[in-house]
């Protein structure tokens, strides 16, 4: 957008040409009609890949503990609960990562050709800063991963014990132990809400950094566009391009820091759902085959109950 509207600038009205200011505009709205129906139906592509991937896992994770051979798991029911939506979710979230990466990076060195034929040095700084500033970024990136793993982690456990208490609640006012278990509970709650806030408090952090490093940048860019501007190396509508595609790069440096914590997040969410999914069978596959055409069942000496004689 902002090179075009240079476009309009430099051909359509410096030149004082109607055709040329037409054909200019005709270029600006066939660009905002791409734009439009390019986001209303990448959108609609990508969310419903990330829904339907999502789908799969929980359908896998389900399959695989209610299957009829059993699953051999520690984990609590609310536990298991936790993996098939929170985990599955995040690890579906994927699809939407790796679009953004594609696009940011795709954006960035677009960006970076045009300036470099416009004006080398700002070219320069962009191909020399953007990457620079996303090394920086990637410094506090584990510490979010790590983080959100943990957090993922403390809210699992909180939630299988919330569910187990449910489901004996009776039985434990049977025996007088309630004020045990919800004191159980009440500890590994807190443990996730203080994981949480850290988690937060840590997004906070790392957008903080990106919003500085990458404003320092595009400060840079803009300042060092105007000085060319000033002594008459760039056109106006030159330089209306440059600061409109400053102002754009934020946007894309800002995913390109934060992709790698959400990634980070998303893998640790996929190693829980695979360290679940390899649990062995309760009961293992008999390996012997029939050889009648017409097998039976034979049942001897039962003496239990109502079966006694059977």
């Amino acid at each position: 957008m902002p090179v075009v509207i240079g476009v309009v600038v430099d051909r359509g009205i410096s030149s004082g040409s109607t055709s040329r200011f037409l054909t200019s505009l005709l270029l600006l709205a066939a660009l905002m009609t791409t734009l439009a129906f390019g986001y209303r139906f990448g959108s609609r592509f990508i969310v419903r890949a990330r829904e339907e991937e999502s789908h799969l896992l929980r359908a896998e994770v389900a399959g695989h503990v209610l299957h009829p051979r059993g699953a051999r798991t520690s984990s609590l029911t609310g536990e298991v609960l936790s993996l098939a939506t929170g985990d599955a979710e995040r690890v579906a979230e994927v699809v939407w990562q790796l679009a953004y990466l594609v696009a940011s990076t795709l954006s960035v060195v677009i960006v970076a050709l045009y300036v470099l034929q416009v004006d080398l040095l700002i070219g320069l700084i962009i191909l020399v800063g953007v990457p620079a500033v996303t090394l920086v970024i990637q410094v506090v990136t584990p510490v979010v991963a790590h983080r959100s793993e943990r957090q993922q982690e403390s809210i699992a456990s909180a939630s299988g014990l919330a569910t187990d208490l449910l489901h004996g609640l009776r039985p434990l006012k049977g025996i007088g132990g309630e004020d045990v278990a919800f004191a159980r509970y009440r500890v590994l709650s807190r443990r996730a809400q203080g994981d949480t806030i850290a988690v937060a408090r840590s997004w906070g952090y790392l957008g903080g950094l990106t919003t500085l490093l990458s404003g320092l940048l595009l400060g840079a860019v803009a300042l060092v566009a105007g000085q060319r501007a000033l002594d008459g190396d760039l056109t106006l509508g030159q330089l209306i391009a440059l600061v409109g595609l400053t102002q754009f790069l934020a946007e894309p440096i800002s995913q390109l820091g934060d992709v790698s914590a959400q990634f980070g997040g998303s893998l640790a969410s996929a190693r829980r759902i695979s360290t679940f999914l390899a649990t062995p069978r309760l009961q293992e596959p008999a390996d012997g085959t029939l050889d009648a055409a017409q097998p039976r069942l034979s049942i001897t000496d039962v003496h239990l109950g109502p079966l006694d004689g059977l």
